[in-house]
């Protein structure tokens, strides 16, 4: 077997950060009260539906079955994480929610 490429590795090393930095921002923002677990779970679970749906249509198959795999991984790791530690704390403001008048 040849060995990958410079370009496929790099490629990979990319794919690989993106997916830990996923994570790591996800289970910040759960943590943080930002974002429900269950919301996160489910946009993961819907990003695994739309990966399932296109599956015969995919020029790499495996790659789209490994890909499903590592959502699947990425939504059990958010399921197991501990709940946000909010008590003694406000929780945030939800983004959008400010009602201050335009200058005048």
């Amino acid at each position: 077997m040849a060995a990958p490429s410079d370009q496929v590795i790099q490629h990979l090393a990319e794919a690989e950060a993106a997916l830990w930095l996923a994570e790591s921002l996800i289970l910040s923002l759960v943590r943080a009260g930002i974002l429900e677990k269950q919301t996160a779970i489910e946009a993961i679970e819907a990003a695994i539906e739309a990966k399932r749906s296109v599956l015969p249509e995919t020029p790499s198959p495996e790659i789209a079955r490994l890909a499903i795999g590592m959502l699947s991984a990425l939504g059990n790791s958010i399921a197991a994480s501990p709940a946000p530690q909010l008590e003694g704390r406000e929780p945030p403001k939800r983004l959008g929610t400010s009602r201050r008048s335009a200058p005048k």
